[in-house]
């Protein structure tokens, strides 16, 4: 090969290198270039939304953006369900609507949300659990953060939305007008067991059930406006205690309740303070949705003294919401376990305070749980509407343990009234209520111990007692009643209990016995409280627990003793008097 040709082969071969290893730059440049301008257009797998400006607001929002709601979940009842929520077709659609369209008229599908007014209808959302999904329905409750997922109709659709219940949820709000596409994901939601729920009572539909009751009104007085204004109250309407007699602040109350849900706009409006059907109705529903928001707070799972968080928050809220009060922290303490403990003795979950699971939040504590809070808001809506009967006898049926009733009801704040029950009425005779029937047949000599005929419960006898302090012509016995002071009550009551204390040795308590104590001494005061009605333990142990701080109280209070719950010279004296028959 000549040397020309070596050198051409050489030069071609070096622009040949040359060009290729520009042209590789250049390629390698231009595709950075369009991957970083594509990648620039795509949005970030891992990028966050920014917060959701305040909805309504002035400040306009910028969209996608993420926002926390409480989402709880909702159904369309059907007539042929074997159970319902609320317990009857009739109330279930009072509390969940009538199932076949939104309020923009879309027709309902599982995963629609109702939100608030100030989100737009057509507004799209993703949900984690539910899925992409958008806003055509509003609801009364719907306020604020929070939003409501329909579930289905029928027994499947309750099911899924019990399974969902009530959760505290991140989500991103895509905005109206969003291309993306709605998907609903409810297969990884389970079915929830209906087995707890109670059979159901009718299948009327609602626009044939609800009769018309009586009004009440400025200056009407009786169990009825006392009823009203308890539930009211427990709404946060009503801000006193109350009282029976429909003043000022139970108008301004009821008024509330009519601006909040439309039924008047002006304090001028006919029947604006009056509760009359309109209102009633829409009382209903107030109940209605305060039940299932209750229901839906209380947690599943177990939780002993020690355990923190928002579950045991939702157990402290329960407890205080029927009379157990408990400071609402979010920790488990001893004051949580000790109110725990009380509810379970009262509602028959344990018998003592040495059975096993006792002060524990367990399956069967949650069970009870929302048996009582169903009774307290079942009974709520047939308490309030029954009309007065004519009679003037205010009890007329017999009433034992395990009953539940408006009786029931009445009876509770009445002994409530005369100080033999302390704890909120529930409507369940449980057997806090039953001990309470005892005390009050003992002191006015109906029966003589917790084994006498008749003992617990109220049969002709003690409801002819009831009614008589009841009724005006027991007014003045009942007024000697109520103040627990009385020297003449405390004298007769004392005269009575001595035929029920045997005692075989002298009566003997050291200064200031008190919760927390151990010994023979505990041990006679049990016995001693037992023989008089106020301690409901089956048997006396050696410690000073809850159950007979209670009792000790309890004996105070009926007294007209200060309630120390603790044996103070006052108390030794009282129990001394009783002993000795001087």
């Amino acid at each position: 090969m000549s040397s020309r040709t070596s050198e051409y082969r050489g030069t071609y071969g070096h622009h040949q290198q040359s060009f290729s290893v520009t042209a590789r730059y250049k390629l390698v440049f231009w595709l950075a270039v369009g991957l970083f301008s594509l990648l620039s257009l795509m949005p970030r797998a891992d990028a966050q939304s920014a917060e959701c400006a305040p909805f309504g607001g002035s400040e306009p929002q910028s969209y996608p953006c993420e926002h926390t709601f409480v989402i709880s979940a909702y159904y369309s009842p059907l007539p042929d369900q074997s159970v319902y929520f609320t317990g009857s077709y009739a109330s279930d659609i009072r509390l969940n609507g009538n199932g076949t369209n939104g309020a923009d008229g879309t027709e309902v599908y599982p995963g629609m949300i109702a939100a608030p007014p100030a989100i737009p209808f057509g507004t799209k959302m993703v949900v984690p659990g539910i899925g992409t999904v958008a806003v055509h329905d509003r609801g009364g409750a719907i306020k604020g953060n929070r939003l409501d997922v329909w579930m289905g109709q029928g027994e499947e659709g309750l099911a899924r939305a019990l399974s969902w219940g009530k959760r505290s949820v991140r989500v991103v709000v895509l905005g109206k007008g969003s291309p993306a596409e709605e998907s609903v994901e409810l297969g990884s939601l389970s079915l929830a067991s209906l087995s707890h729920l109670s059979k159901k009572v009718s299948a009327t539909p609602a626009a044939s059930v609800a009769p018309q009751y009586e009004s009440l009104k400025l200056g009407e007085s009786g169990d009825r406006v006392r009823e009203l204004q308890y539930f009211l109250k427990s709404l946060s309407y009503f801000d006193a205690e109350p009282t029976g007699y429909f003043g000022q602040q139970t108008f301004d109350a009821v008024m509330r309740l009519q601006f909040d849900r439309g039924i008047v706009d002006d304090p001028e409006d006919d029947g604006a303070g009056v509760f009359g059907p309109q209102t009633r109705s829409a009382f209903d529903s107030v109940l209605a949705e305060q039940k299932a928001e209750e229901l839906a707070d209380l947690p599943t799972g177990t939780y002993v003294l020690g355990a923190s968080g928002e579950a045991v928050l939702s157990i402290q809220r329960t407890m205080n919401r029927l009379g157990y009060t408990v400071p609402e922290t979010g920790l488990f303490g001893p004051e949580t376990e000790r109110m725990i403990r009380r509810f379970q003795i009262n509602e028959g979950v344990i018998t003592n305070s040495a059975d096993f699971g006792s002060g524990v939040f367990g399956p069967k504590t949650g069970a009870a749980l929302k048996s009582a809070l169903s009774q307290r808001w079942t009974l709520a809506t047939q308490l309030v509407a029954s009309a007065n009967s004519g009679s003037t006898a205010r009890f007329a049926t017999q009433m034992k343990l395990d009953d539940s009733s408006p009786a029931v009801r009445q009876l509770q704040l009445f002994l409530r009234d005369l100080n033999f029950l302390r704890l909120e009425p529930t409507g369940h005779y449980g057997k806090s209520t039953e001990h309470a029937v005892f005390k009050f047949q003992q002191a006015f000599g109906l029966v003589g111990d917790e084994t006498s005929p008749g003992a617990g419960i109220v049969g002709p006898l003690t409801m002819a007692r009831l009614n008589d302090l009841a009724g005006s012509q027991g007014s003045q016995q009942l007024q000697i009643v109520k103040t627990t002071d009385s020297h003449v009550l405390v004298g007769e009551r004392i005269q009575q209990e001595r035929v029920f204390v045997a005692l075989t040795e002298p009566l003997a308590f050291s200064d200031s016995l008190k919760a927390g104590a151990r010994g023979d001494e505990v041990e006679k005061l049990q016995s001693l409280l037992k023989s008089l009605g106020f301690f409901p333990g089956r048997v006396t142990t050696d410690y000073f627990g809850e159950v007979t701080y209670d009792s000790l109280v309890s004996f105070q209070r009926s007294h007209g003793l200060e309630p120390t719950g603790v044996v103070d010279q006052p108390t030794r004296r009282t129990f001394e008097k009783i002993a000795s028959g001087s």
